[in-house]
């Protein structure tokens, strides 16, 4: 039987407590140069996409890196193909969606439509994207970028 020293055990808790903070100091970095990027790129966009993004994460169950990782995963792709279309629906241009999600505009297109084309057969899916749809517009005219 190994004794275990309770001094080795809690510096083992500190140590991944540690990596647990320093992770998420590299996650508010990448979401911070992001901000920065959009920003820069196409403000009013930006905006839109970043308001739509957090209500769709918390929605979906996944983060704004997961949304923006060039990932098949299924649930993600939901994700990310809800905020193209909700981005659309808001006025966002093709072209400024796909460079601010790294995404051609085309796939943004193919998002639109297929989930406009899920929405058409699947009434459940349709009453959460349209929930959604309200919030965003609720936040977006609170911030003055729609009317």
């Amino acid at each position: 039987m190994k004794l275990v020293d309770p001094l080795d055990a809690e510096l083992a808790g500190l140590l991944a407590r540690e990596k647990k903070l320093k992770a998420i100091r590299v996650v508010q970095i990448r979401i911070q140069k992001i901000e920065a990027t959009l920003e820069r790129v196409a403000p009013e966009a930006s905006k839109t996409l970043l308001i739509i993004g957090q209500h769709v994460s918390a929605d979906f169950g996944v983060s704004w890196d997961q949304i923006m990782a060039k990932t098949k995963l299924q649930y993600i792709c939901d994700a990310r193909q809800v905020v193209c279309y909700l981005a659309r629906e808001f006025g966002v241009q093709l072209a400024d969606c796909g460079r601010q999600l790294r995404l051609d505009h085309g796939t943004v297109h193919y998002s639109h439509k297929k989930i406009r084309d899920r929405m058409s057969v699947d009434a459940r899916f349709k009453v959460r994207i349209e929930g959604l749809e309200k919030l965003c517009r609720a936040e977006l005219k609170k911030e003055g970028i729609i009317e």
